[in-house]
């Protein structure tokens, strides 16, 4: 049995000074052990001869400590400046504590020296910056002594000459002072506004003078330069506020869900790749296939041989379910002549990070542990960097179990006709606390709800399956108003034409430059355009049926776009033009859009769908699910589910907007396996493999668990929003450049080959 090295190490050791009490002992006990040899795999000692080795390897090691060098001369302070290690006097206030009321009451402070400047040869003025993000004034009569603040005695090294002047300290260097609350001279007659008057102070750390940029000041460095040094540009004032709100907003969310009684619960990080949707993130083990026991391979639940090969049709469900084949984890009686031989060669392994914890906590409730689960969860993500996304991502995550998959009795009238609606509730809730606790509004109102759109009407409306509704704009129809030979033509090519009439107080002049205009959407102006590619030279013209069916006189501006009678995707080109069109208008105080925050659900989106770019590379043509493959559908469409017809399938999944930004979404969840592994082979197409790194998940379906929903909010999207900043990269101590890379940390970075040897892999030479 292989022994841990620290374990082997005193295991050899105690028989060596058992046998050889004079040298051997002493020998050891004067060179510690430094290195292992490389030629001990997985850092493990087997035998009695690799002890041996190991301990003569390490007793010919000499280590060299060179001395700790001289501080140099600071040219400007005249003296060697030096951190201060020893101990000093505990502050007793932070910045934003101290009070009018306390004039002539000592105090002890601590924190960064952010200016100083000189009045007279006898007084000066320092300011002190707070971990708070709090400045108060400094005021020095005469160069104090910068003695120890503490009643413990001095550190051993030499104290600062009395003569260093706190004008000569480099400015963001870390001090302590002691002094008395006094009142400000001020020329605006504020009584409120105080100073303290330092009597003693500390140099705690010395700055650099070569500092790549003051923080606390309003300069120009660029965006990458304030990255790549973020520890320094996290003392600004409007960065650190945010980083303390994303911790205020995460409190609110831990106390709002343990009074509602849920359960917080940590998933794991390292899990298994499965083709969800998104680019996984893989990690390397150094855990190698001959580990893998029978047990661990999966049995489906459905037979393999149901499965149609053809991404062109779908098998009906079956009526009923073949039993459910034993596997060795059920098996009362081992085979061992059924396990497979290790391989000859180790094949590499890897883990993938979570995407989300969707499949840990979907079997958390199942589990019957708990019917309310909730983490504020770390997801991962390999996918280009924008203002809205990261590849390391925070959401907050919750599951509920005995969730309806319909509404009960026709209760809902507001349009929510779908499942889930135990979970709208609860957050619903939970946002309006964060909003009342941090913002001060009520985004309920008195409905105590939020607004609920269907898909396809948000699409026809808006243009858009998140749609800004501060302002109007609205998209129409233009297909009634169009000649009865060309509503035919567009009803035979399944296809629609849709039309944005811009506001008539707008000029009629281009607000935006042509070629950011979508090519697919024709920009006309009535009684001026000559020709369109979906309009003909008669629907141009003043007094047209076209034109009045719109309410159009000429001069009027017009946007059409042709596009499928079926809305798809998230947006179509004349939803973007409405959102151009919008900025461009408010940039030239044309439009006024509103402050107050308007929530939105969005319900009933396509179960599935060919018109989503970001899940191609796993799609390859085939049905991709609109949000995971674990969504319900929508109760009334199972007949057309069941019968193969999927175009035609809702789902139950919800989106929750916030002036057009998808803040969070879920979804009711398939509860039965057999339902669910054949929405997995039959109709995504998966392949036994694929299908096999769901088993886990379809056992415990079979295993019996009750109907389940959850969602997922955006946290670092919703703290974003909260702290007024288009940007969550403003929200999060250490986010990732718009190339996910790190600036900080210099991630990712290059592997030496013998560590990848270690995992199975080599380099090679991409194309």
């Amino acid at each position: 049995m292989a022994l841990p090295v620290a374990r082997a190490s005193r295991l050899a050791f105690r028989r060596l000074s058992s046998s050889s009490p004079s040298s051997s002992s002493s020998s050891f006990l004067a060179r510690p052990l430094t290195s292992r040899p490389s030629t001990l795999p997985g850092h493990l000692l087997t035998s009695k001869r690799q002890v041996s080795s190991y301990l003569s390897a390490a007793s010919e090691a000499k280590i060299i400590v060179k001395p700790y060098p001289e501080e140099d001369l600071d040219e400007e302070a005249g003296v060697r400046l030096q951190s201060h290690l020893g101990p000093f006097a505990a502050r007793t206030h932070y910045h934003a504590d101290v009070k009018s009321s306390m004039i002539g009451q000592e105090v002890v402070l601590s924190g960064w020296l952010t200016k100083s400047r000189r009045a007279s040869h006898e007084l000066s003025f320092h300011n002190l910056l707070d971990s708070r993000s709090s400045t108060l004034q400094l005021i020095i009569n005469r160069p104090p002594t910068p003695s120890a603040l503490s009643s413990s005695p001095p550190q051993a090294a030499a104290p600062l000459p009395s003569t260093l002047d706190l004008l000569a300290v480099p400015i963001e260097s870390v001090i302590s002072v002691r002094g008395i609350v006094q009142k400000k001279e001020s020329r605006t007659g504020n009584e409120e506004e105080i100073e303290i008057n330092v009597k003693e102070w500390k140099l705690l750390n010395p700055a650099s003078r070569e500092l790549p940029f003051r923080p606390t000041e309003e300069n120009m460095v660029t965006e990458d330069v304030r990255a790549e040094y973020r520890y320094l540009d996290l003392r600004r004032k409007a960065l650190a506020e945010n980083i303390r709100r994303r911790s205020q907003v995460a409190h609110i969310v831990r106390n709002y869900m343990h009074d509602l009684d849920f359960t917080e619960i940590e998933t794991p990080i390292l899990l298994q790749s499965s083709p969800e949707g998104a680019r996984e993130y893989l990690v390397p083990s150094r855990v190698s296939s001959a580990s893998m026991t029978s047990s661990q391979q999966p049995t489906p639940i459905l037979s393999p041989t149901s499965t149609s090969s053809s991404t062109e049709s779908i098998n009906s469900f079956p009526s009923s379910s073949p039993p459910f084949p034993p596997t060795a984890s059920t098996s009362t009686t081992p085979n061992p002549a059924s396990a497979p031989s290790p391989p000859k060669r180790a094949t590499p392994k890897f883990y993938a990070l979570p995407q989300s914890p969707q499949q840990p906590k979907q079997l958390l409730i199942a589990s019957g542990v708990t019917d309310k689960y909730y983490q504020i969860a770390r997801c991962f993500r390999d996918e280009g960097g924008r203002k809205d996304r990261q590849p390391e991502f925070t959401q907050i995550d919750l599951e509920m179990g005995f969730v309806s998959g319909g509404v009960v009795d026709g209760k809902e009238s507001d349009g929510w006709r779908i499942g889930g609606g135990e979970v709208r509730k609860v957050v619903e809730g939970m946002v309006g606390k964060i909003w009342k606790e941090v913002k001060g509004e009520d985004v309920l109102g008195k409905e105590g709800r939020f607004r609920v759109l269907k898909y396809r009407e948000a699409m026809e409306r808006f243009g858009s399956d998140k749609p800004d509704l501060r302002f109007g704009l609205e998209l129409q129809s233009a297909t009634p108003h169009l000649s009865s030979l060309a509503q035919e033509a567009l009803k035979l090519s399944k296809q629609t034409l849709d039309v944005l009439v811009q506001p008539k107080e707008w000029p009629s002049s281009r607000l935006f430059p042509k070629e950011e205009e979508p090519s697919l959407v024709d920009r006309l102006t009535i009684g001026v355009s000559l020709k369109s590619r979906y309009l003909s030279p008669e629907d141009l013209l003043e007094g047209s049926s076209f034109a009045t069916g719109l309410g159009l006189k000429k001069g009027s501006v017009v946007w059409v776009e042709k596009r499928g009678s079926e809305p798809e995707g998230g947006a179509t080109d004349l939803g973007r033009v409405r959102l151009a069109l919008m900025s461009a208008a408010v940039k030239k105080n044309l439009l006024a859009v509103s402050a107050k925050p308007h929530f939105l659900w969005i319900i009933e989106f396509p179960l599935f769908t060919l018109a989503d770019p970001d899940k191609d590379f796993q799609a390859h043509g085939r049905w991709s699910a609109t949000h995971h493959p674990f969504t319900a559908p929508v109760w009334e469409d199972l007949i057309d589910l069941k019968a193969g017809r999927v175009e035609k399938v809702r789902g139950q999944h919800y989106d929750l907007v916030l002036n057009g930004m998808e803040i969070g979404g879920g979804s009711v969840r398939i509860h039965d396996a057999k339902m669910q592994e054949w929405v997995l082979r039959e109709v995504l197409k998966l392949n036994d493999d694929e299908v096999s790194r769901f088993s886990h998940l379809l056992k415990a379906l079979s295993f019996g668990a009750p109907p389940h929903g959850g969602l997922a909010l955006g946290f670092d999207r919703l703290v974003s929003i909260l702290c007024d900043t288009p940007n969550i990269r403003d929200v999060i101590a250490f986010p990732k450049s718009s190339y996910s890379l790190d600036p900080v940390f210099r991630s990712p970075n290059s592997i030496p080959e013998d560590t990848l040897g270690e995992y199975g892999l080599e380099r090679r030479k991409l194309d």
